[in-house]
């Protein structure tokens, strides 16, 4: 398929691509031809974009295949926004999410320090909608780009000397916007607090997704209570909770051990309207991970077992439906220890991306993309050439970003 690299200038070794939006209405030429290219900036491009990446670090590539070398133009979105009052204690940014919203014509940038940013799709001027003081854990627009759900969580009481019992006592706020960004419902999750510091940061974070039809937004995060992971569903209309994923055996207890890293991921008619994560088997770091399903109830409904090669740890990292929900793509990243001296200049590094299909009720990897050396950050079917695939991955040594489409 189609691939090309990049190298955005002024990022350093962790400017992954972490996010990527397409404009329908762009005649993206030459999008049929399969060839490799190394795209660099060109300032003088006048091709109109059709595809944008955005990097962790706040870089936003904007590409089109009619473009002399591919890219169109780049911007810094960390030039648009406020200043930490010390940047050297200040978190570096990191920015998540990029969608080409019909209403606007524009992209909106959302960054976990709690910046929105809109980027005009022609010039790539960027402009500051706005900040939240307290950051944004999770974002995502709804399948129309009608409706924008955020994470976040308000200021606790005042006159707390110690700044980490401050952050652990914030309580959270789960709302919606409309592409004017004007809220629509706010509520507070329930049970649903920043949970302890003991747990590192992949372990806490909050994970949201759509139902393909937009009638509810999911969330997976911790519970302050008993540091356990749940999977909450919410109306679109005035956020009302819906589920709570549960146990299939009518118990009612909630599904041990789902992990945070993969995020979750909502499937559509294909299979089901099932919302998608990933379960640790045992109370062991290093027993099998499933893939599981929730029905829209809530219960959790089947599952799959994925096999690590021998010798090597994996980590599932990313969840991704085509539109059809005919294909699962399960992203891992895998490592090795490597203490054989003739096996030295071998990579301790790899990663994976698994096509999964569903038939007869079975779960079959169709297909295995491998990438010894890099580090895969994003997958994205398109939404339109529903079995095509973006993958962008960063390179293990050097700062470049590779993407390639299949």
């Amino acid at each position: 398929g189609d691939s090309f690299s990049f190298v955005p200038e002024g990022c350093d070794h962790d400017a992954s691509i972490c996010s990527m939006a397409r404009d329908p209405s762009a005649d993206d030429g030459g999008a049929d031809d399969h060839h490799h290219r190394h795209f660099h900036p060109d300032e003088g491009a006048t091709s109109t974009p059709s595809s944008f990446y955005l990097t962790r670090r706040g870089i936003l590539i904007a590409t089109s295949c009619a473009a002399s070398d591919g890219v169109c133009w780049t911007c810094n979105l960390n030039e648009v926004v406020s200043v930490p009052e010390d940047p050297a204690a200040a978190s570096p940014p990191c920015w998540f999410d990029v969608t080409y919203v019909d209403d606007l014509d524009a992209l909106v940038c959302l960054s976990r320090r709690g910046a929105i940013v809109t980027v005009e799709k022609r010039s790539g001027v960027a402009e500051l909608v706005g900040e939240f003081d307290n950051g944004i854990k999770a974002g995502c627009w709804s399948p129309d780009k009608e409706v924008l759900a955020l994470y976040t969580h308000t200021d606790s009481e005042e006159g707390q000397a110690d700044v980490q019992q401050r952050d652990i006592e914030k309580p959270p706020a789960l709302m919606t916007m409309n592409a004017q960004f004007e809220v629509l419902a706010e509520v507070v999750p329930e049970s649903n607090i920043l949970p302890s510091a003991s747990l590192v940061a992949d372990e806490a974070s909050v994970c949201m997704c759509w139902r393909p039809d937009g009638t509810a937004v999911a969330i997976s995060s911790v519970d302050v209570s008993d540091n356990t992971r749940r999977i909450r569903t919410y109306s679109r209309e005035d956020l009302s909770l819906v589920s709570i994923g549960r146990s299939e055996d009518g118990s009612g207890k909630t599904v041990p051990n789902l992990l945070a890293p993969a995020g979750i991921a909502w499937s559509g008619l294909g299979c089901s309207q099932m919302i998608t994560a990933v379960q640790r088997k045992g109370k062991r770091a290093d027993t099998p991970r499933l893939v599981v399903f929730f029905e829209p109830n809530g219960l959790r409904h089947k599952e799959f077992k994925l096999r690590p090669d021998a010798g090597w740890e994996e980590t599932v990292v990313g969840l991704c439906w085509s539109c059809q929900s005919d294909l699962l793509a399960v992203t891992l990243h895998c490592t090795k220890g490597n203490d054989d001296d003739e096996d030295k200049a071998a990579s301790t590094v790899r990663s994976k991306v698994q096509l999964w299909h569903r038939s007869n009720y079975h779960w079959y990897c169709k297909y295995e993309l491998r990438y010894d050396g890099a580090f895969v950050t994003m997958v994205n079917f398109d939404e339109e050439r529903t079995h095509d695939l973006a993958v962008a991955m960063r390179s293990e040594l050097s700062s470049e970003i590779l993407v390639g489409e299949y």
